[in-house]
């Protein structure tokens, strides 16, 4: 059946229309691409079989540093997979994370002995131990084994911050009365002792390192482990500083920017009000 004359200019006319909207109409935001992160110090990097596909190697010659934009010590999370290929003998510290040097400041996370301690340590003057911060957590991580951990922080006012330590996704320690420092001085240094350069970087391998601008709640520390099981890989979200999957590299991407100290408070107030409620 022929359409009527009125309704054919009706239907030509709400084209017409749309194609006007449409010309008018904002173009949608391009996505966001992400920014290399290129280490400022890589020596003797070697790459080995991973949770997900290759992992960086880590020996007693690995020097590995990021810049210090990739952190910063008023709030984040960093999560990592690691691989010790034996057990820790007595007496020696292993350095997962590191910054700084031992005067005026310095910082480090890692194992210590044969019990396998997780260690997170803060000093702002070594002469006067200012700012002082010491966390030792008893637990023993399984040689031969890909172990997920994850340490979140903020520090929100004087006497009020949190710390967390999360292992296979599930949190076992959280202090609320304990800070990580104010600010990084220097490159972040990955495996390796930053304060002591000649100190030996532990036996194993590290993969799927990723630092983020801010505390990430349970709930995301928990899937990133499972998706780490699964073989699935992260990515450099809005929230990150450095995603490393280190695929025969060394180079990271980022998606975000430091957050200011007001907004790291708020998130970590956010975060503190969660946890008291569950």
């Amino acid at each position: 059946m022929k359409m009527p004359n009125y309704l054919l200019v009706l239907a030509m006319a709400s084209t017409l229309a749309m194609t006007a909207a449409d010309a008018t109409a904002p173009a949608p935001p391009a996505a966001k691409t992400s920014s290399v992160v290129q280490p400022v110090l890589a020596q003797n990097l070697a790459y080995a079989p991973g949770r997900i596909g290759l992992a960086l190697k880590v020996s007693e010659s690995v020097r590995l540093q990021y810049p210090e934009t990739v952190m910063t010590l008023a709030g984040g999370t960093v999560e990592v997979w690691v691989y010790l290929d034996e057990q820790i003998p007595a007496g020696k510290q292993v350095f997962l994370v590191s910054n700084g040097t031992n005067n005026p400041s310095w910082m480090f996370w890692g194992f210590e002995t044969a019990n396998t301690n997780f260690l997170a340590r803060s000093r702002k003057d070594a002469k006067n131990f200012s700012y002082y911060s010491s966390i030792k957590i008893p637990f023993t991580t399984p040689a031969k084994q890909w172990t997920h951990f994850a340490l979140v922080w903020c520090n929100i006012a004087p006497g009020e911050s949190l710390v967390q330590l999360y292992v296979n996704g599930k949190v076992v320690i959280e202090r609320f009365d304990q800070s990580l420092g104010e600010a990084t001085a220097g490159p972040i240094g990955i495996g390796h002792n930053t304060a002591t350069i000649s100190t030996p970087a532990f036996s194993g391998a590290l993969d799927e390192l990723r630092i983020s601008n801010c505390p990430r709640p349970p709930e995301e520390i928990l899937a990133d482990y499972q998706a780490g099981l699964s073989g699935k890989a992260l990515s450099a979200d809005d929230k990150t500083l450095l995603y490393a999957a280190f695929e025969e590299s060394a180079d990271g991407l980022a998606n975000a920017m430091p957050l200011t100290l007001e907004k790291l408070k708020e998130q970590g107030e956010v975060l503190l009000d969660e946890l008291v409620e569950q």
